[in-house]
């Protein structure tokens, strides 16, 4: 498994690049991408909840980072 998959990617700066094909890569066998969800952040965020979906974002980056433990990931 290559550990550090991440690490070695080229990043960009300018967001014209998000569509050039260099920057997309298979992601390594036995490698997973998650995604989070906050129920109803949109409506949490629109009554004055921005910290409190903030923190249950962190919190879902937080257990990610745990789990993987040294390997670095994007988020």
């Amino acid at each position: 498994m290559a550990l550090n998959f991440y690490e070695k990617m080229e990043g960009f700066t300018s967001f014209d690049q998000v569509f050039d094909a260099k920057h997309y890569h298979k992601v390594p066998k036995g490698w997973f991408v998650v995604f989070s969800d906050i129920k109803q952040s949109t409506y949490a965020i629109e009554h004055g909840k921005y910290k409190d979906v903030n923190m249950v974002g962190a919190a879902c980056i937080s257990a990610m980072i745990n789990v993987c433990n040294s390997i670095t990931i994007p988020y």
